[in-house]
Parts: C-alpha cells; sequence; structure tokens
C-alpha cells in the first residue's frame, strides 16, 4: 500500500512537472501543486492506515502497543514534508 501510494505521489509529480513551462521561473505553482499532491494521498492514506492501526494495535503486547501509538501519532501529527536526500540530489 505504502510502495503504491509513493508510486502514485511520484506519477502526479512528474505530470505536473510536465504540464510546467521550465521557461516561466515560476516554481511556486509547481511546488504548491506537489503539496497537493502530497497533502491528498496523506489524507487517503489516513482513512485506510487508521483502521488497520487500530485492530493491530489491539493484538499488541502493550510496550509494542506503545510505540506503535507513538509513532503513528508522530507520522499523523506531522505537518511539514520533505523530500528525501532533497538537499543531496545524488547522495554524495
Amino acid at each position: 500500500m505504502l510502495k503504491n501510494t509513493a508510486y502514485l505521489v511520484f506519477g502526479a509529480m512528474i505530470r505536473a512537472l510536465d504540464a510546467t513551462d521550465p521557461d516561466t521561473g515560476d516554481h511556486h505553482r509547481l511546488e504548491d501543486e506537489c503539496t497537493g499532491i502530497v497533502e491528498t494521498m496523506i489524507r487517503e492514506l489516513h482513512d485506510v492506515l487508521d483502521p488497520i492501526v487500530t485492530t493491530v494495535q489491539a493484538g499488541l503486547p502493550t510496550d509494542h502497543r506503545d510505540l506503535l501509538h507513538h509513532e503513528y501519532d508522530r507520522w499523523t501529527g506531522n505537518r511539514s514534508w520533505q523530500l528525501i536526500n532533497a538537499g543531496d540530489p545524488c547522495g554524495t
């Protein structure tokens, strides 16, 4: 599910980039569009993951349940998204 969603986000971002005139210099519109794509996908993931996480938590030992709850809450509370390796595109 997560891999499929990442693929969908990547594809939507490529389409947005393809629809952007590279000569305009208006990269804010592209950034806004990509942000919207990510936010939409995250909302859709919440709808799918919330009941799954709730079900899984019920069957976990307390320490694992607490860890899952903490990490899932941290992820769902995130309002700042940054591309992985955005500052280092070549992995150098």
